[in-house]
């Protein structure tokens, strides 16, 4: 023991710190705010391609376990993800429309965990190209950001919750809690509806790329309950998150996570009656 200021100072041993980092109270340390998130749900693309589809339909049941894998090398789709059952069993894809953001999620290293939440009978319409349809989630444990300190031995002692009361409010800890803190890029696109703002030419020409924009909610929305403003630093409305990209986005913001945008191109050109004004961004999110 040392002291430091007249106080006594605590140390923890490795072995004492493997011990609670394996306990109970470790599992509440590595995950404070564990989670899975929904993203959305979507239709498993491509299942009538697949041999064999009322025997794999068969052996699936809602609630079911899928696996989502990357196939950057997929000719048709550099984003391209495709769905497996729990035996490794090729399903289909995540459809085109749907994956962007998932994928650079994956592409982030972020885990993705799915289940079946439909299953049509074969005597339904359009069996089966829409036969299946997956839940995605983004899963949030971090158990694999931890280092590996070796597992808790038998009878050893892990009562000492001063000591890591202490450890808990180190430097060490904090950067523990996020030991990779980053940003995230999400998607690149065009602010919608952006014609049906007034003055929206003079608000552009205020702006230059590189411009933060701000994100926020708009669940009043009589349209689409999972609208997503657009706005300048001064909260000038500048669009919407088109639907394709919103319902994931709105979901995640819904979550807490923080979304925000930066201005990529600025278009405000003006060529007599005629204007084009418009304002694309790259979205990000922070981790």
């Amino acid at each position: 023991m040392g002291k430091r200021n007249g106080t006594e100072l605590s140390t923890i041993t490795s072995s004492e710190l493997s011990s609670v980092i394996y306990s109970p109270l470790g599992e509440t340390i590595k995950n404070p705010f564990s989670r899975e998130i929904f993203l959305l749900g979507v239709r498993v693309a491509g299942l009538r391609y697949r041999d064999n589809i009322d025997e794999l339909l068969k052996n699936l049941k809602v609630g079911d376990k899928v696996i989502f894998v990357r196939e950057p090398e997929n000719e048709y789709d550099d984003f391209a993800i495709m769905i497996l059952n729990e035996d490794k069993v090729k399903l289909g894809y995540v459809p085109r429309v749907n994956n962007e953001i998932p994928v650079r999620l994956m592409d982030a290293g972020m885990k993705l965990s799915g289940k079946v939440s439909r299953i049509k009978e074969p005597e339904e319409d359009i069996y089966p190209w829409d036969a299946l349809y997956v839940d995605i989630f983004l899963d949030e444990n971090s158990n694999a950001l931890l280092p590996e300190f070796g597992k808790q031995q038998e009878g050893q002692d892990n009562g000492f919750p001063s000591k890591i009361s202490g450890f808990l409010h180190t430097t060490f800890s904090s950067e523990m809690n996020r030991p990779f803190s980053r940003e995230i890029f999400l998607a690149n696109f065009p602010a919608m509806e952006s014609h049906r703002i007034q003055n929206l030419q003079r608000v552009l020409c205020k702006m230059k790329v590189g411009d933060r924009v701000l994100l926020r909610r708009e669940p009043d929305n009589e349209k689409n309950d999972m609208a997503i403003i657009v706005l300048n630093k001064r909260k000038r409305r500048l669009g919407y998150i088109p639907r394709s990209h919103s319902t994931i986005l709105a979901r995640l913001m819904d979550a807490g996570k923080h979304i925000y945008g930066i201005a990529y191109k600025i278009d405000n050109e003006k060529n007599g009656v005629w204007s084009r004004n418009m304002i694309v961004i790259d979205v990000y999110m922070e981790v």
